[in-house]
């Protein structure tokens, strides 16, 4: 909620001991699946996801739908919707790869029929994908963290799509170039005093002797 509020009033930070939001992992995987709804030939994405979460699909068959989608002169998705085509591929990596393209052919019919917002479009993704279920089975605090920050995401969205007219429609279009402008900010170097004029978000205790001018305890 601080990073959210800090780029949306266009002050520079820097995190200590953390990685910002839309660097993390699971933020970066949800993200990945949201492109590929507005650009299924979208092959960067989709390689970061068609195996996240654990699906069985390797990297050779992974390599397999790669070169049967040059050779076809398609993309990946397509490769993988008709993954019985191609060539060296066996009944479960067939199987792993056509369920997973049916559930992206289900989410782009969800996101382009109009019936949902833009958070119940990810809360879709989280759930349809088995990326949620997938964290829930793990059962650790780590895994716990990321959820929490799933939820985030959606918050989010909630929080941008407010902000839009109701008859501009889901807006995932927006959402993901800004987004892409949240990512692609440079980071200003942080200074102690913040003579550059950068917010340094830390723990209490990695603050403890660096003698900031002033330290603000949140919460």
């Amino acid at each position: 909620m601080l990073e959210e509020e800090l780029r949306r009033h266009a002050m520079p930070y820097t995190i200590v001991g953390g990685i910002r939001f839309y660097e993390r992992r699971e933020v970066k995987d949800v993200i990945a699946y949201l492109r590929l709804l507005v650009n299924p030939a979208d092959d960067v994405s989709l390689l970061r996801v068609i195996n996240t979460p654990k699906r069985g699909i390797g990297d050779t068959t992974v390599e397999r739908l790669a070169v049967h989608a040059r050779q076809t002169h398609t993309d990946l998705i397509q490769a993988a919707l008709h993954a019985d085509e191609v060539d060296g591929l066996g009944g479960r990596a067939v199987k792993a790869v056509q369920e997973f393209a049916r559930v992206m052919e289900s989410l782009v019919t969800a996101s382009t029929s109009g019936g949902l917002s833009l958070p119940e479009l990810a809360q879709e993704v989280l759930e349809r994908s088995g990326y949620l279920e997938s964290l829930q089975s793990q059962d650790t605090p780590e895994a716990q963290a990321r959820i929490e920050n799933l939820g985030e995401l959606v918050n989010s969205e909630t929080e941008f799509a407010a902000g839009r007219q109701e008859e501009d429609g889901l807006g995932l279009s927006e959402f993901l170039e800004e987004v892409a402008l949240m990512t692609s900010e440079d980071e200003s170097d942080p200074t102690v005093g913040g003579e550059q004029g950068t917010l340094t978000l830390m723990t209490l205790h990695s603050a403890k002797g660096l003698e900031y001018p002033i330290v603000a305890i949140c919460g």
